[in-house]
């Protein structure tokens, strides 16, 4: 879970709850998911936002590939984009590396 200061927390459902969406749903299908929940009066939480890492980024794709080439916006997302796939990468080794069960 991620602290957005004083105003409420990101995080991902499928970690918090794999068999429900934590908000009385079905369990989300993509992994990817985000939920951005801004703290309420009481104990309760107010789920602002439900989004998907993996659908941000197609979607920045398909942006930086329809642009124009040479465009300034197209090249920034090429070279933003070509930043993530190492970043990811590691990611995915650090959390079966940390999680094995040997």
């Amino acid at each position: 879970m991620s602290d957005c200061k004083d105003w409420g927390h990101v995080y991902l459902p499928v970690v918090w709850h794999p068999d429900s969406d934590g908000w009385r749903g079905d369990a989300v299908t993509d992994p990817l998911t985000l939920y951005v929940v801004q703290h309420g009066d009481s104990m309760d939480d107010s789920l602002v936002l439900k989004t998907s890492l993996m659908e941000i980024i197609r979607e920045d794709m398909t942006t930086a590939i329809t642009e124009i080439p040479g465009h300034a916006e197209g090249a920034s997302y090429w070279k933003g984009l070509m930043m993530m796939p190492q970043a990811l990468r590691d990611l995915a080794n650090e959390i079966e590396s940390k999680l094995a069960l040997d």
